[in-house]
């Protein structure tokens, strides 16, 4: 696994059923990530919207990030990062006109299905001010069978553990999810994409 300066998040899938907001604990912050494909011509478009659904989202009671970020190698490919205080404001933003609207517009653009996953957190580290120019960020998605579940949390929390320890990762987080990919932030001075699965914030 390539470890890139920003932030490395690793989503440990605990289940194959499709995840459901009410699934996540009542209590402490609820984590949701959701993962965009568009048809290639509308990667512009989808950025734009993307760009707006922040800016309302981060205004909404209990907000405590939104960042979105575009894939650097499949340009098309967007992910969403949320953190809420609770599970209620998490329920508030997608039942919202905010979204919905989002939604709505981004529909005839969609390549695949919205993939929304509510996450638990295992291993968080507390998130930075503001993420540095040319921050890349890479996504991991971990998919195991039922039975290993606390094995591959165990392993996730000393991957974030030792990462942090290096000197050029600003961050790693691990959630559990229910039921990724990856992501980039759009910075005019994004060092080039290494081989595998990187992104950047399409955010400013």
């Amino acid at each position: 696994m390539r470890v890139f300066c920003g932030m490395l998040i690793v989503a440990a899938a605990m289940a194959v059923v499709p995840a459901a907001m009410a699934q996540a604990p009542a209590g402490g912050t609820a984590y949701v990530v959701t993962y965009i494909e568009v048809v290639p011509s509308a990667q512009g478009e989808t950025a734009g919207l993307l760009k707006q659904v922040a800016t309302a989202s981060r205004k909404e009671a209990g907000n405590q990030r939104y960042d979105i970020l575009q894939r650097l190698d499949r340009e098309n490919q967007f992910v969403i990062l949320e953190a809420w205080t609770d599970l209620k404001a998490a329920e508030a933003h997608t039942g919202g006109s905010a979204l919905k609207q989002f939604k709505d517009k981004l529909k005839p653009l969609q390549a695949s299905f919205y993939d929304e996953r509510p996450s638990n957190g295992i291993a968080v580290a507390p998130a930075p001010a503001s993420a540095s120019e040319g921050a890349i960020y890479a996504v991991t998605h971990v998919d195991v069978i039922p039975p290993s579940k606390d094995d591959c949390i165990t392993m996730l929390k000393k991957l974030a553990e030792d990462t942090r320890k290096d000197k050029i990762t600003g961050r790693t987080t691990s959630r559990s999810a229910k039921p990724g990919r990856t992501a980039r932030r759009t910075t005019p001075t994004s060092p080039p994409p290494p081989p595998g699965n990187s992104a950047r914030s399409s955010d400013p």
